[in-house]
């Protein structure tokens, strides 16, 4: 089927449902809501859509707005919590969704369309922010909840209006302009459960002074989450579902690959130890070091106790059930969080056409990991330990059955939770200020502003292990019946180590306390982003034509960004059991832009059309790249680059009731300093071809010599308001981006990139070096390689009216994509239907929001909804009739939460409101989604993991 064709017949498919929809509209609206528009009759102006300003349903771009009215209803604590009201969004990282490490655990990214945070462009106030990671998503988390005005989101590309990033859409953060007097908000909260108790507490003060002249509005606030610490803590969780190797299977047998079951076990670990060779193979040590035999569980394979020659274990190490050990168990199911945010904003009119304003905002957001990870051997992440038969601990009994075996050692698999757990710790501490003028001159509006940011992350893994400590504490022998260290008994003078403290591995409990304060440490990183954004822009009516004003945007701008990263000497040289092993990281990237804008109207009022307005935009941007290379040779280098990005669109308003829009851009991402100037490593890998084995060098790492990512979007829809249902409006609308040299290393191992080569696929030909036919050299760094392409429906209801006595208001917003598609070197996989953890590039078939809201004078009541549809484990799962996966379904979710509020007084300057909230009103679990083989874990940010929880709170005004 070609594009066109397939274009066509999902845009009849788009105006059947959308016909449909306005047919039983009646029937829906009983269980739809709204909450993503105002109660008022009022329009809100959209900011994000364009630079020149156009309201709510008229903008260009599909665009849905969450007022300042859901956010209460939902009693939202940060800006992260409003991912779950955008369908479009396909969150990356959260408290919830990201709950195992040290690093990055304090935040939220945005991610719409699937397409990753660093494709979605988020602003504040119609301002870039200063990144909060190396690459340019923001942690959308240290922007203060409770002066939040509104949040706009643009679906499709924006580039040519915002510049570079904006290719998924942008979020614009809007904030509270003035206060008179005093607001505030006390709330609390805790999960059915008795777990998940969370505070937040704000207050915020505006006023105006010399005649109205200046105005000032300060404002701060905190908030506390202690979190869900275990996954043992939920029924759902404690049940430890994991995909299991099948033993049975054998290729072509008729078995499935993997199974779905509960009580994962891992069968190449025990809490005691669990000896994997010898003649003791199978041989688990339970307190005091007593030895036992393993008891198999369901699906276990002997295999599992089986070492590689590298001495690791096999694949195949799971079971259900048995004496083994459940990772997942110690794993959080939602990480504490700490919070406090501040903001203020200052203006004084100079003259009645001159404004100055100053802005500044402070954060501080500590996010923690209790038990990020335990340090094991043989499950995961480390090989199993190496015991020597004159080890100081061996039991007696075992030692004899090697000695009569002839052996001298074995290995030994152990999941050691008596270390202690690997902490993790992450601050995020974020400043921005901004200083600027604005004004009118005749037809024009012009703004100027300088703004500076700077994001601090500090991450640590507390507790940590140092690897060479632990071989040389583990590796212990009797020197006069006292356990000692092998490098302090042995004849090399040059290897002892005084502080060595021999380690007891036989039995869970065993090791000694000043063992375990030798093989611990602490590992750390810093990473300091700082940015500068100068801005000049002007919007005005120049002139009119026959059909109405012309309205135009232009303007220029600068920003740079710097990226300075740095890890603890321990981590840099590796020696860290999980911790920061990023190597330096130091970069700069800056941007000059111009960029010009107009709506030029071209009918009014005719025969054919009630009005007809053609919007154009474009921007050129002129970039510098500077920093530290390791290829092809070290040293420093400097690159420049530019790009230009358009947009070309049209809203026609048909007649009264009817108003057709599309758009067609071009948008880019250019490369970040975490891509341009990543250390790079070196090492040698082989190859097969031309009929014998070569080896050769191959080199990973940044590239100073990445271009921009190019995408090409198109947007066609439409929205309804139909004059005989007043209050109604409905939007559909078909989007496609197809974006193109995508920034990644390529995919494959050296010998599927070779054979591709071979094959004729010159764009990875071009990644090796040859010299006589023969590679010497493969470039591994960040290239210009990938494909992505996005395609569906966004779709968008709403109805006001009043009824018993009050106003209601309902509506819907809902997501149907029906392509999400990679490209790489050695695939092509589309990953709409894909519900699953194993990667973060996926959406559901269908995601939707529904909203319904009633208002009587002081009392207000609300209860919304969010549909997850059903969707596949995991598309790679089942395919061309392989049998992988017995069970690769994933059911559909709904979520309902319920909301009411009192006015106990409100004399227009003074207001008390009491409110409550029940999220997750009927208790609904998640469904059964494993990450991996190894470790179940099963938050997602696709489904609600707290349970049903509720929320009361006091606001006021004064």
């Amino acid at each position: 089927m070609t594009d066109t064709t397939k274009l066509t017949r999902q845009l009849l498919w788009g105006c059947a449902s959308a016909t449909a929809l306005v047919a039983s509209w009646p029937a829906m609206a009983q269980t739809s809501s709204d909450g993503t528009r105002p109660a008022s009759d009022e329009e809100i102006v959209v900011t994000a859509s364009s630079r020149v300003i156009r309201e709510g349903f008229d903008a260009p771009n599909p665009t849905t707005v969450i007022d300042d009215t859901l956010i209460k209803n939902n009693a939202v604590t940060s800006v992260g919590q409003l991912s779950k009201l955008m369908p479009t969004q396909s969150e990356l990282n959260s408290p919830t969704a990201f709950t195992q490490g040290y690093s990055g655990v304090a935040g939220t990214t945005f991610n719409l369309r699937g397409l990753g945070s660093t494709r979605t462009l988020v602003l504040v106030d119609g301002r870039r922010h200063v990144p909060s990671s190396t690459g340019t998503g923001m942690n959308v988390d240290v922007i203060p909840s409770s002066l939040i005005q509104r949040v706009e989101i643009v679906s499709g590309g924006a580039s040519a209006d915002w510049g570079s990033d904006a290719v998924a859409g942008v979020i614009n953060v809007v904030l509270k302009d003035r206060l008179d007097g005093f607001e505030g908000n006390v709330q609390a909260g805790i999960a059915d459960e008795g777990d998940h108790a969370n505070y937040l507490a704000s207050l915020a003060w505006g006023t105006s002074f010399a005649d109205d002249r200046a105005r000032i509005l300060v404002g701060g606030e905190w908030y506390r989450n202690e979190g869900i610490l275990l996954q043992a803590d939920r029924d759902w969780s404690a049940k430890q579902y994991g995909l299991i190797r099948n033993p049975a299977y054998a290729e072509g047998n008729g078995q499935y690959q993997f199974i779905l079951a509960p009580d994962f076990q891992s069968s190449s670990a025990t809490l005691g130890g669990l000896i994997l060779s010898g003649v003791a193979r199978g041989t688990d040590f339970g307190p005091g070091g007593v030895s036992r035999p393993f008891v198999p569980g369901q699906y276990f394979n002997p295999a599992s106790f089986a070492v590689s020659p590298t001495g690791t274990t096999v694949a195949g190490q799971s079971m259900s059930g048995g004496s083994g050990v459940s990772p997942g168990l110690y794993v959080p199911i939602e990480q504490p969080v700490e919070r406090y945010a501040g903001f203020g904003r200052l203006s004084f009119d100079v003259s009645d056409a001159v404004t100055l304003f100053a802005e500044g905002s402070y954060s501080k957001i500590t996010g923690r990991s209790p038990t990020a990870f335990a340090h094991d051997a043989g499950i995961i992440f480390g090989a199993p330990f190496t015991i020597s038969i004159d080890n100081a601990y061996l039991p007696d009994n075992i030692r004899g059955l090697m000695e009569g075996a002839g052996e001298t050692s074995f290995k030994m698999g152990r999941y050691n939770t008596d270390f202690g757990f690997v902490q993790g710790k992450s601050v995020f501490e974020t400043i921005r200020a901004v200083a600027g003028v604005r004004g009118d001159l005749g037809k024009f509006k012009w703004q100027a502003y300088y703004q500076y940011g700077q994001s601090t992350e500090d991450a640590l893994a507390k507790d940590t292990i140092y690897t060479a400590r632990l071989a040389n504490a583990v590796d212990s022998v009797l020197v006069g019946n006292v356990a000692t260290c092998r490098i302090n008994a042995d004849a090399v003078a040059t290897n002892d180590d005084a502080a060595c403290r021999p380690l007891n591995l036989f039995g869970e409990g065993a090791p000694d306390q000043a063992a375990l304060d030798y093989i611990h440490g602490d590992a750390t990183r810093r990473t300091r982003i700082e940015e500068h954004v100068g801005s000049l822009n002007v919007t005005g009516d120049p002139f009119s034509t026959w059909a109405g004003p012309v309205s135009v945007a232009f303007g220029a701008e600068y920003r740079s960004d710097k990226i300075a990263q740095i890890s603890d000497p321990v981590s840099q040289a590796g020696g860290f059991f999980l911790g920061q092993t990023a190597s330096a990281l130091t970069g700069k990237v800056s941007v000059t832009e111009l960029y010009g804008q107009t709506v030029v109207p071209l009918l009014s009022n005719s025969p054919i059309a009630r009005n007809l307005e053609l919007l154009g935009a474009i921007r050129h941007s002129f970039y510098t790249a500077e920093g530290p290379v390791t290829f092809p040779a070290p040293g420093t280098a400097k690159r420049d680059f530019d790009a230009t990005t358009w947009k070309i669109g049209v809203t026609w308003s048909v007649f009264d009731g009817l108003r057709l829009r599309g758009v067609r851009s071009r948008d880019i991402r250019a490369p970040n300093v975490n891509e341009l100037f990543t250390a790079g490593n070196r090492s040698t890998v082989s190859v097969f071809t031309n009929g014998t084995t070569v080896q050769f060098p191959r080199f990973r790492g940044g590239n100073i010599n990445l271009t921009p990512e190019k995408a090409d979007t198109l947007i066609l829809g439409g929205v309804i308001e139909p004059a005989f249902i007043p209050g109604f409006q409905l939007s559909v609308d078909w989007y496609d981006i197809k974006l193109k040299g995508a920034i990644a290393a390529a995919a494959g191992t050296p010998q599927q990139l070779i054979d591709a080569c071979t094959d004729g696929n010159q764009e990875i030909c071009a990644l090796f070096t040859f010299e006589n036919g023969v590679p010497v050299e493969l470039r591994g760094t960040n290239v210009n390689i990938n494909q992505f392409r996005s395609t569906g429906w966004d779709i968008e209801a709403r109805y006001r009216f009043a009824a018993l006595g009050g106003d209601v208001s309902l509506g819907i917003v809902a997501t149907h994509p029906t392509e999400l598609s990679q490209t790489t070197t050695i695939a092509k996989i589309d990953r709409v239907g894909e519900n699953g953890n194993n990667n973060s590039f996926r959406q559901p078939n269908w995601q939707f929001s529904t909203h319904a809201s009633y208002s009587r004078g002081p009392f207000n009541a609300y209860l919304g909804g969010r549909f997850v549809s059903a969707g596949k484990y995991n598309i790679d799962y089942n395919q061309d009739g392989a049998l992988n996966l017995a069970n690769n379904r994933i059911p559909a979710r709904y979520y309902l939460t319920a909301s009411a509020s009192l006015d106990i007084l409100n004399t227009g300057n003074r207001m008390v409101q009491i409110y409550g909230v029940v999220n997750n009103l009927l208790d609904t679990d998640p469904p059964v989604h494993p990450q991996d083989f190894q470790i179940p874990i099963q938050g997602s940010g696709l489904y609600d993991v707290i349970g049903r929880a509720y929320t009361v709170g006091v606001r006021f005004k004064y």
